[in-house]
């Protein structure tokens, strides 16, 4: 899909995602993201909850909850390698 234009919108002054629209070639709005339900998790302020709806159909849309997040898990360097990202 070609857009002919992404407007992001930014939560100040916690500076996280507020929405994001995404226009056709003819500038015509078909979709919107909306992220809400923000905490802070780990000294991280993030949105956990992300709407995605059409607007041509506002009842037909995919919502994404996240119930627990980690972000101190210890990831080896390594595990970032080509070769382990191509197996």
């Amino acid at each position: 899909m070609v857009w002919g234009k992404i407007v992001y919108e930014i939560l100040l002054p916690l500076e996280v995602p507020g929405t994001v629209a995404y226009f056709d070639e003819e500038m015509v709005k078909v979709r919107e993201l909306i992220f809400d339900e923000v905490k802070r998790i780990d000294e991280r302020v993030i949105p956990l909850r992300l709407t995605i709806q059409p607007t041509d159909n506002p009842e037909e849309r995919t919502i994404i909850r996240y119930s627990e997040l980690d972000f101190n898990i210890g990831i080896e360097k390594s595990f970032f390698s080509l070769r382990n990202l191509k197996r």
